[in-house]
């Protein structure tokens, strides 16, 4: 009703006798102060792309087809023709994958390598990036750099390959245990005896941006053991869990602190001494994100020769032990998380990926 009344106002004022040749404008300009003012929409938000599959399979397995996990089951889907999977990202949705099986050792100890290969999953495209010398390869967190180590006559070295096209050299006399932290800015690695290296055997950290490296641990695999043994980061990267049990007498399993300030043995709480698994032999970690709970498959079987189980643990620091340890399956080994925290993919005995939800 207000507004109305000062439309009318201003009509009649701009009518009387002797207005200006500006009155038009003046109703213009009264007209623009006394309109309500037009309401705005913002533009529609894009939906976000769904998340790719995630490609896996045991690392170091060959073949054409790999484990994708999505929504619902998982499934087999093909692949290129593979000597070796390295690693996949959901970031990026690219798969590292070697394409040729080795012809020859490579560097002072002989050891395997091949090609580094890249897909593309969205596109089906792949190409080589590293022709040969290459012993492992990971992707970082963020889908798009890659770590690979690189034999050479003299040594083995570690490379960041950058998405931009940089390839550093971040460290040089390395074994091949090793893990990007999930930040993105360090590696962890080994450095064992039986390799022909003018090194101190122990667990290292490096920093990606600096290359300034440090100890963490004295641990020494000495050549044995595999992938499965690389150093576990913790969520925060602030920690890591080293097994140390292959092919040797003293069994451990340390949690270092990852800027080398110390590192205790863990133990496996004696409640549990009389336990058929209870041993702190487990070479395959998966660590959950609260830092407070682990998945592992230990080196241990309820009959010779049989499978491995799959455990719960909650890492107790204060009494650097390992409790409240609750048997998952009788037989399996951790693959991934479904939910992290919750849920966990593991691969029976045939191979198969199966689903466990957690206590």
């Amino acid at each position: 009703m207000l507004l109305s009344l000062v439309l009318a106002v201003a009509l009649f004022a701009c009518t009387l006798p002797g207005s200006s040749a500006g009155g038009p404008t003046s109703v213009s300009a009264t007209l623009i102060a006394a309109s309500p003012e037009a309401p705005t929409t913002e533009p529609p938000s894009p939906t976000p792309p769904e998340p790719a599959d995630r490609l896996w399979t045991c690392p170091g397995c060959g073949g054409e087809t790999v484990w994708a996990f999505g929504e619902g089951e998982p499934r087999q889907v093909t692949v290129p023709a593979m000597h070796a999977f390295y690693a996949h990202s959901q970031a990026s949705n690219q798969m590292l994958f070697a394409r040729n099986a080795p012809t020859q050792g490579y560097g002072p100890s002989d050891i395997s390598a091949t090609d580094l290969s890249l897909l593309d999953v969205d596109t089906g495209e792949s190409h080589i990036l590293v022709a040969e010398g290459v012993v492992e390869a990971l992707l970082a967190p963020n889908g798009l750099d890659i770590a690979y180590i690189l034999a050479t006559p003299e040594t083995y070295e570690l490379h960041w390959l950058a998405a931009d096209g940089s390839d550093r050299i971040l460290e040089r006399d390395l074994t091949f245990n090793w893990s990007i932290a999930p930040s993105g800015a360090a590696v962890a690695f080994s450095r064992e005896s039986r390799y022909d290296l003018p090194i101190d055997p122990g667990v290292y950290v490096v920093s990606v941006e600096t290359g300034e490296e440090v100890k963490v641990s004295d641990v020494d695999n000495a050549g044995f053991g595999g992938m499965a043994d690389a150093p576990v980061w913790s969520p925060d990267s602030r920690e890591l869990l080293i097994a140390h049990w292959a092919g040797i007498d003293e069994v451990r399993l340390v949690l270092a602190q990852a800027d080398g300030s110390g590192e205790v043995d863990l133990t496996i709480d004696p409640a549990y001494a009389d336990e058929w698994w209870a041993t702190v032999a487990i070479p395959a970690l998966l660590w959950a994100p609260d830092g407070e709970h682990l998945v592992g498959s230990p080196a241990a079987s309820a009959e010779p020769y049989g499978p491995s189980p799959v455990l719960y643990y909650r890492l107790d620091r204060a009494s650097s032990s390992l409790q409240d340890i609750v048997l998952l399956a009788e037989a399996g080994t951790p693959a991934l998380w479904d939910v992290p925290g919750r849920s966990v993919w593991i691969l029976d005995s045939d191979g198969i990926p199966q689903r466990l939800t957690l206590p």
